[in-house]
This record gives C-alpha cells, structure tokens and sequence, in this order.
C-alpha cells in the first residue's frame, strides 16, 4: 500500500518537474491541478 502511494507521488512529481520545462507553466500549478499541493 505505502509503495503503491510513493509510486504514484513519484510520477506526479515527475509531471511537475516537466511542466517546469513549458514557458507558462509552473510546477505548483500542475501540483494543485494534480492535487498534491497540500502533500508537499
């Protein structure tokens, strides 16, 4: 169960580091759109 939920933290963080990479687009918004933003 702890596994299942640090891989998928892992992979949100991973569309958050490459939202970083569109002009435009933080990674704190993609972390709300996600609904992580609070985890963090």
């Amino acid at each position: 169960m702890r596994g299942e939920k640090t891989l998928g933290l892992f992979f949100k963080g991973l569309c958050m580091g490459s939202a970083d990479i569109i002009p435009g687009i933080s990674g704190g918004t993609v972390a709300l759109i996600l609904g992580i933003y609070e985890e963090l």
